[in-house]
C-alpha cells in the first residue's frame, strides 16, 4: 500500500451527521475521531441535510439521501479494494505521513 498525504483532505460533516449516523471510524485503528477523508468522495451527508434546511419530512429526507449513501458506499467498497483508508484520524494520518 502506498500512502500518499496529498490523497487526503480534513473531513467537516455537518454537525457529524455521517459519523453519528453510521457510526463510522477511522479505516485502520477503529477510532471514532475522524479528521480526513480520502479526495474525491461524494458529496458528505451532513452538507447535503444542511442545504436542504430541514425542511422535508423523514420520509423525504430519507428519500432524497438514499442515493448520496449509496455513493458513499461504493466509495468506501472501492477503497476497501483497493487497501486505501477511506476515514482517519489525526494519529493514523500521522503515523503513515513521511
Amino acid at each position: 500500500m502506498q500512502f500518499n498525504q496529498t490523497d487526503y483532505e480534513l473531513f467537516r460533516d455537518y454537525k457529524d451527521v455521517m459519523r453519528q449516523v453510521f457510526n463510522l471510524t477511522c479505516s485502520w485503528c477503529g477510532e471514532g475521531e475522524i479528521t480526513y477523508v480520502k479526495k474525491n468522495h461524494p458529496p458528505i451527508i451532513g452538507d447535503i441535510v444542511k442545504a436542504l434546511n430541514c425542511q422535508l419530512s423523514d420520509q423525504e429526507l430519507e428519500d432524497h439521501l438514499k442515493e448520496p449513501i449509496k455513493a458513499w458506499q461504493l466509495f468506501d467498497d472501492n477503497n476497501v479494494d483497493h487497501n486505501d483508508p477511506t476515514y482517519l484520524c489525526d494519529q493514523c494520518y500521522n503515523s503513515y505521513v513521511w
